[in-house]
């Protein structure tokens, strides 16, 4: 099993939302995550 562990830090939680709409809703993040798709499964997510 792999584990990637990512980190991001925001100045406030209004410009956290702001930048996970912009690369959550992208053409080439949804490539991604369906291609993750076919590789693996996602066992668990953490966001504050």
């Amino acid at each position: 099993m792999t584990l990637i562990l990512a980190t991001y830090q925001f100045k406030s939680l209004t410009e956290y939302g702001v930048q996970v709409d912009k690369v959550g809703m992208s053409d080439a993040f949804q490539q991604i995550v369906n291609r993750a798709g076919e590789l693996g499964t996602l066992v668990s997510l953490s966001s504050i």
